[in-house]
């Protein structure tokens, strides 16, 4: 972490026996998952992009443990959030870690879901009934004369097309 001159944000907290610890905040976004994780003392000073990278890692592997994308560590990718262009830029290895900085956590267009025996995804196809039918998702009948709804070849379930 560079932190230069009095530009950079340092925020301190005092420790139990009265010392100053420098303390470094900052904020992860992935999709509608939000968490802030606070640095305190010596752990602001190894604060780095591999340091970040691990903690987004393992925060998506709390929160989504039966994620199909295998190993996270080679598919995300982090931006920070620039607030005076409010653009994302992508965190590269010599960029300064701001107390109140603000990451994105993205997973890379090019990860493949690999799953399991236990998940398996939909194949949807356009369907035309020949009885009135209902909507697995919302109970709701499909109505119209061809192609009304869409039907998934591996579990038989109806959808909307919408």
């Amino acid at each position: 972490m560079s932190l230069e001159g009095d530009d950079a944000p340092r925020v301190s907290v005092t420790s139990i026996d009265g010392s100053e610890l420098e303390k470094c905040t900052v904020k992860f976004q992935c999709g509608l998952l939000r968490e802030t994780e606070t640095f305190i003392g010596e752990d602001v000073h190894l604060l780095c992009l591999e340091t970040l990278h691990d903690y987004a890692c393992d925060m998506l592997h709390f929160k989504y443990p039966d994620h199909p994308y295998g190993d996270l560590y080679t598919k995300l990718i982090l931006f920070k959030h620039d607030n005076d262009t409010n653009k994302l830029t992508l965190l590269a290895v010599d960029d300064e870690i701001t107390d109140g900085m603000i990451i994105e956590v993205i997973l890379r267009a090019d990860s493949k879901q690999e799953y399991s025996d236990t998940i398996c995804p939909h194949l949807l196809r356009v369907h035309t009934y020949k009885t009135p039918s209902f909507c697995d998702h919302c109970g709701v009948v499909m109505f119209g004369l061809l192609k009304q709804g869409i039907k998934c070849e591996g579990c038989d379930k109806n959808f909307h097309k919408k």
